[in-house]
């Protein structure tokens, strides 16, 4: 799928959306040693907000992503103007969105049996999963936490064999059928370049273009919305929002030229509103908190 990009006219502000303001998920803890030193300007590749984000996912070249955004230094927080408006700019359904994921998953062959891998993000912590099913039974879909497939899982086809899934020295997954001798190999990297583009994409203030992912994983208490963008470096990050959060009010996520971008979910469908920020405080003193982090360990 082709990616939308848009080359601002001029140097874009933009802004990620402070707890203090808005309704906000499950956050990841707080990890002071992630935390950067302040500085006047960064850019959005290379911010790192202290404590949300993880290392980059092993070695990506640079392939797409958002140019020419700059993010205001870490101080003060830009916070939405009450006398504005909040206007509806799209909605898409959330059956629409979780049609997406089968698409966007990578198929697994091992012999006669295809088997879908994606990611999935764990509600409580953020930690990344890896989740498998078959096709056309996307309720009985399994999953674990990525780090457990250094130590190898397994689970049972329903014919009765095993498949085993681990984490091979160069960082891909390994599926094996022991029994029939049968086997292959998955690249994270393509795990992440099938999920951000064959998921439903959507681009604000012609800067920067997210996946927006149905995060829905039978083994998990809470389903959510996860976005994922990619920076000029070909770093994945991601953000995750619970589905009770998304149904109270409207959560903030991002602000391009003085603008607000949120989401929220009303009668089965995902609404995208936009609303004017108060850009009264310096914009030199904004603070970007919303969190993110990075794919990778």
């Amino acid at each position: 799928m082709a990616i939308e990009t848009t080359t601002p006219r001029a140097t874009p502000t933009v802004t990620a959306i402070p707890p203090s303001t808005v309704s906000q998920g499950t956050a990841p803890a707080p990890q002071a040693d992630l935390a950067r030193p302040p500085a006047a300007t960064t850019t959005a590749d290379q911010l790192e907000p202290a404590g949300q984000e993880r290392s980059p996912l092993r070695d990506r070249k640079p392939s797409r992503g958002v140019t020419g955004v700059t993010l205001p230094a870490p101080g003060m927080v830009a916070r939405p103007d009450a006398a504005e408006p909040v206007v509806e700019i799209d909605r898409t359904p959330l059956s629409e969105i979780l049609a997406k994921r089968a698409v966007a998953a990578v198929p697994v062959h091992l012999g006669s049996t295809e088997i879908l891998c994606t990611y999935s993000v764990d509600p409580q912590n953020w930690d990344t999963r890896v989740l498998v099913w078959l096709p056309g039974a996307p309720e009985k879909a399994v999953s674990w936490l990525e780090t457990e497939l250094d130590k190898g899982v397994s689970f049972t086809l329903p014919d009765g064999g095993a498949v085993t899934i681990a984490t091979q020295p160069d960082g891909s997954f390994l599926f094996a059928r022991p029994e029939r001798g049968e086997s292959a190999t998955v690249q994270p990297n393509a795990m992440l370049d099938a999920l951000y583009q064959q998921s439903v994409q959507k681009t604000f203030g012609g800067i920067i273009t997210y996946a927006v992912i149905r995060n829905a994983d039978p083994r998990l208490p809470n389903d959510g919305i996860v976005l994922l963008r990619i920076n000029d470096e070909g770093v994945y990050y991601y953000s995750y929002t619970t589905d009770d959060v998304l149904k109270r009010a409207p959560h903030y996520f991002v602000g391009i030229n003085g603008v607000l971008y949120a989401m929220q979910s009303q009668a089965e469908e995902l609404r995208f509103l936009s609303k004017t920020l108060d850009l009264d405080e310096p914009a030199a003193r904004a603070r970007p908190q919303r969190p993110e982090r990075a794919f990778g360990r």
